[in-house]
């Protein structure tokens, strides 16, 4: 059947459902509508959203599909990626530069730390020690009394000591 009023048309038959030129339904199913407005549950397991994919596995990033996603176990955001377990870690694809897994362990190739508390030690720019630990200064290495008799020694007198027994 097809009516038409002035510019205003309907279409139902074989080939689907067409009212107007902004809406229609082909005879496999498919929705064809200029805007639209939808409440309730949507269900996807694949697509297109803008720039945005949909598959089995989540929504990824169209253009780089591995950079930008989120899966029910993982987001990630271009080289960070956050897990499900509550590790996560970050750096280049062939190999995270830092990490910190479930349990809180924490690992970092590079680290640049200004100044702050690390578990007691204290740090600023040019030394870090505390609470009878050994002691980083940029050209020395303390070792506390305790961890070796007496009176605290240098890094360098430590291993001497070493070498020579």
């Amino acid at each position: 059947m097809d009516v038409k009023t002035g510019s205003k048309s309907v279409y139902i038959g074989t080939g689907g459902i067409r009212l107007g030129s902004q809406f229609h339904v082909d005879e496999r199913g498919y929705l064809y509508a200029q805007n639209g407005f939808f409440t309730g549950t949507i269900t996807a397991k694949e697509g297109k959203i803008g720039k945005w994919g949909i598959d089995k596995n989540g929504i990824y990033n169209v253009d780089k599909q591995d950079s930008v996603y989120l899966r029910p176990t993982k987001l990630k955001l271009q080289d960070i990626e956050i897990n499900a377990d509550g590790s996560m870690k970050g750096g280049s694809d062939a190999g995270s530069s830092w990490s910190i897994a479930s349990d809180g362990t924490a690992k970092f190739k590079n680290m640049n730390i200004q100044g702050g508390t690390i578990g007691g030690s204290s740090k600023d720019k040019n030394s870090a020690s505390g609470g009878g630990s050994v002691a980083f200064h940029p050209n020395a290495v303390s070792v506390p009394s305790s961890a070796y008799g007496g009176s605290g020694v240098t890094f360098e007198q430590y291993i001497r000591k070493l070498v020579v027994n």
